[in-house]
């Protein structure tokens, strides 16, 4: 087919032609880019929705961690403090043995022999068990009479005497030593 068109009209209509090309070829690129604008913003959606429910599943993770690490720490300070104030009362509340040793030489006649002796720590004062072997009754009565004469001593009780034996008595003791 022959062009018998004149020349300004073929370039026109190639201008025309051009126009179109670039007006559908700058269409279709605009369509892709925005298209593609919005695949990104898709997964950006996507992956910001992700990343904030896994920060939230950190952070309860880190709170039950540090709830229960806190827990245990608060248990052990509770246990520490309960033993060092049990610690500082036994301080406070030491039974000094050789005064009470001394106290009860002051109180005891000669004749009388102790078999045993034991203290228990109490916090009104301190309970005191002797057993043991007087010479004579008169002896042992002067002892009773001397713990009963005594401020510091309550709850006096004496058993497994036989009090018409005249010698070789044998006595259990119990009393307690009131604090000063």
């Amino acid at each position: 087919m022959v062009n018998l068109l004149p020349k300004k009209e073929k370039e026109r209509i190639n201008k025309r032609r051009i126009k179109k090309l670039v007006i559908i070829l700058s269409g279709i690129f605009s369509t892709v880019l925005v298209v593609f604008i919005l695949v990104l913003f898709l997964v950006n959606f996507y992956i910001t929705g992700k990343l904030r429910g896994v920060e939230k599943e950190l952070q309860e993770v880190e709170r039950v961690y540090q709830s229960d690490q806190l827990s245990k720490i608060e248990e052990d300070m509770k246990k520490y403090s309960e033993k060092i104030e049990n610690i500082g009362n036994f301080y406070d509340r030491r039974v000094d043995l050789v005064e009470i040793v001394e106290y009860f030489l002051t109180l005891t006649p000669e004749g009388l022999n102790y078999d045993n002796f034991s203290l228990q720590d109490e916090k009104e004062g301190v309970v005191v068990n002797l057993s043991g072997v007087s010479e004579n009754r008169l002896l042992l009565t002067s002892f009773s009479n001397n713990l009963e004469q005594e401020k510091r001593v309550d709850h006096l009780s004496f058993s497994s005497v036989d009090w018409s034996e005249e010698s070789d008595l044998y006595f259990e003791l119990t009393f307690k030593l009131i604090d000063e």
